[in-house]
């Protein structure tokens, strides 16, 4: 027996590892799957939010009481990018889609970054 695990210890070793990851990936994709489908619900301290360009009453319901429609600069709410107004970039963003940042740091901190103009 002793000549035999001395011969094949490393395809045993590596039969076991694979058999103990597949059990656990397993294990994962059935926690997963059975997951409570709640919603995330992130929560910011007042100074973040107070560097931010969004209505402290907004957060919750996911809508602005009264949605802001000027600024110094502007993004798309489908993009990356934050333009200043007057950018020939901005022209091709459709007016239902602005997203406007009171400073660049607003919009850095909503996950922008500087577009070329």
């Amino acid at each position: 027996m002793q000549a035999f695990i001395a011969r094949y210890y490393q395809p045993i070793l590596f039969s076991l590892l694979a058999l103990l990851l597949g059990v656990v990936f397993y294990a994962g994709y059935l926690e997963g799957k059975g997951s409570n489908t709640q919603p995330v619900v992130l929560a910011c301290t007042q100074n973040v939010l107070d560097k931010l360009s969004i209505p402290t009453e907004a957060i919750g319901n996911g809508t602005a009481s009264a949605p802001v429609t000027s600024g110094v600069y502007v993004g798309s709410k489908n993009g990356t990018k934050y333009y200043t107004p007057s950018c020939s970039e901005v022209k091709r963003i459709k007016p239902a889609n602005y997203i406007w940042f009171k400073s660049a740091e607003d919009a850095q901190i909503q996950g922008y970054t500087l577009g070329s103009c």
